[in-house]
């Protein structure tokens, strides 16, 4: 008996589309764009049913059988059929399981791999907005010891090298409202063998000196050191002049408040002068004690630099005094390099005070970063924080009277470091790429590590806040930078949608049969992301 109208359904959909001509109105209108990509995501059938032989007969090519007068040979031929069949079925029910059990294999092994991609990307991006990396650096190479232990470490480092004939014999010593480094110039100052002056650079304007012509002969040395001792003098005139090693003791200056006037042409000369007249001796030992990184001040002269460049038009008439200027600027800059360039950079941070006691929780918070605001401490020990009184109210009489204290905090740091300091202090999220910055404000206790990166304290978060509201000019710039190349929020918010969109999409079974392809898709498509956020937009930091 012939038995037609049997065929695989991948034929039938090819010749004979079902429904359509019954019902046209279902058939879709779609471009061929959507076509092709459907063609390229729909559910894939056509292998399913080869294996498990899901036949469907063709009602408008089956050829109409002559009707046969006897039942009992349709029902014979019926039985015939079913028994050629039946063996085949058992092969294509093993087939189909072992093509089910491959795809929960493949579902599994793609879920498991789009978790692991997610689980490493969402870790890199918190660790990236929080700063956890730093998290070795600070609790291993952020010193929380008392200023006397660091003026003795100085000077076992400096008798190892008193022998040395070189010029790398000099320090630099940064710390934020740098007056707590007295102690370390107090420890110099008592120290027997070496002889040691002091010159404080804030005094130097009530001179009565007329700096572009005088020398730094011996009266003029003695005016800077206020040294009446002529003796003294004679000798150190004797060392700068010979600058030989024969001597038996060695000269230790001590310069301190260098930051002043550091945004001040014809200041910046005189110290340039006086640290000409010092540094390049094996016998000298000069310290600087400053608020400000040398950052600060390669920053005043790069951006006059700038400034006088960019308002020289063609055809002004101040061309060549312009010109001339920017000249002089590129001089002392370059000489700033070379001097500094020889000192060792030591940051002393905050003086944790080991004795700090209160039953006040907030207040150790608030008060235990350096002297001056354990001070406040002492002060508030019978005062009225003592009493129930809210904690924000706590907060603000703390900013109100520190705050001079805290202004000059924001005024020693350089831009990049504000850019830092204002994105934690605005949304706690912080910007790695200012890596040096960062470092920096940790060494100054500025910044401190506690689960995340921080600053100090509330009270500092809401001066710094208050700051730059105030200050128009400096928050549309902040506002600026934090759009044009910072914007955490949106980026990781942005990114984890995307996450959670390739992750469901692993469900769809037409994607389990070219992981790889797909793999190699989402990393695109990362990277652009990224681009966009501006995750990995190194820019250069100074600080």
């Amino acid at each position: 008996m012939k038995i037609s109208g049997l065929w695989n359904y991948s034929e039938t959909i090819e010749t004979q589309p079902l429904f359509t001509e019954a019902l046209p109105f279902f058939t879709p209108k779609y471009s061929d764009l959507f076509n092709a990509f459907y063609r390229k995501i729909r559910v894939e059938f056509n292998q399913y049913a080869e294996v498990s032989g899901a036949y469907i007969s063709n009602a408008g090519s089956v050829e109409k059988t002559e009707k046969k007068d006897n039942k009992c040979n349709r029902i014979s031929e019926s039985a015939s059929y079913n028994s050629l069949t039946h063996s085949k079925w058992a092969d294509y029910i093993k087939e189909v399981k072992k093509y089910i059990n491959r795809s929960y294999f493949s579902l599994a092994a793609g879920i498991l791999i789009t978790l692991l991609i997610l689980y490493y990307f969402i870790k890199f991006s918190t660790y990236r907005i929080y700063g956890l990396d730093f998290k070795s650096y600070a609790d291993n190479l952020v010193p929380r010891q008392r200023l006397g232990y660091v003026a003795e470490r100085l000077k076992i480092l400096f008798k190892e090298n008193s022998g040395s004939a070189n010029s790398f014999n000099n320090t630099m010593l940064i710390g934020v409202n740098a007056s707590h480094i007295f102690e370390i110039r107090n420890s110099f100052k008592s120290w027997e063998e070496i002889e040691f002056y002091c010159l404080d650079f804030l005094e130097l304007q009530n001179l009565n000196i007329d700096f572009e012509t005088v020398k730094l002969d011996n009266p003029t040395l003695s005016l800077f050191f206020k040294e009446k001792n002529e003796k003294r003098i004679n000798d150190l005139v004797s060392i700068l002049d010979e600058k030989s090693s024969d001597h038996g003791k060695w000269v230790m200056i001590f310069i301190e408040h260098f930051e002043f006037g550091y945004n001040d042409l014809f200041f910046n000369k005189i110290k340039l002068r006086i640290l000409k007249r010092f540094v390049d001796n094996p016998n000298i030992r000069v310290i600087i004690s400053s608020e400000i990184s040398p950052a600060k001040i390669y920053d005043f002269y790069e951006g006059s630099i700038r400034r006088l460049e960019k308002s020289i038009k063609k055809g002004d008439e101040k061309l060549l005094e312009k010109r001339k200027e920017i000249a002089i600027y590129k001089i002392d800059y370059k000489m700033w390099l070379h001097l500094l360039g020889g000192f060792y950079r030591l940051t002393i941070p905050f003086e944790y005070n080991n004795k700090f006691h209160s039953n006040n929780k907030l207040l150790k918070e608030e008060l235990d970063h350096g002297r001056y605001l354990y001070k406040i401490n002492e002060a508030f020990k019978k005062g009225p924080l003592e009493k129930d009184i809210p904690p924000e109210h706590q907060i603000l009489l703390i900013q109100e009277i520190a705050y001079s204290y805290y202004f000059s905090i924001w005024n020693s740091l350089t831009k990049e470091e504000r850019y830092t300091v204002f994105d934690i202090a605005k949304d706690k999220f912080v910007n790695t790429n200012n890596v040096d910055g960062i470092i920096d404000l940790l060494h100054k206790g500025v910044l401190v590590y506690d689960h995340s990166l921080r600053l100090m304290n509330e009270s500092f978060t809401n001066f710094v806040l208050s700051k730059v509201d105030s200050d128009e000019a400096l928050a549309r710039e902040l506002e600026q930078r934090k759009g044009g190349s910072w914007s955490t929020t949106s980026s990781v918010l942005f990114l984890v949608v995307i996450s959670l969109i390739v992750f469901i999409s692993f469900g769809e079974v037409s994607f389990l049969n070219d992981i790889n392809a797909l793999i190699g898709s989402i990393a695109a498509v990362f990277t652009l992301i990224l681009r966009i956020g501006g995750i990995f937009t190194f820019g250069k930091s100074s600080g």
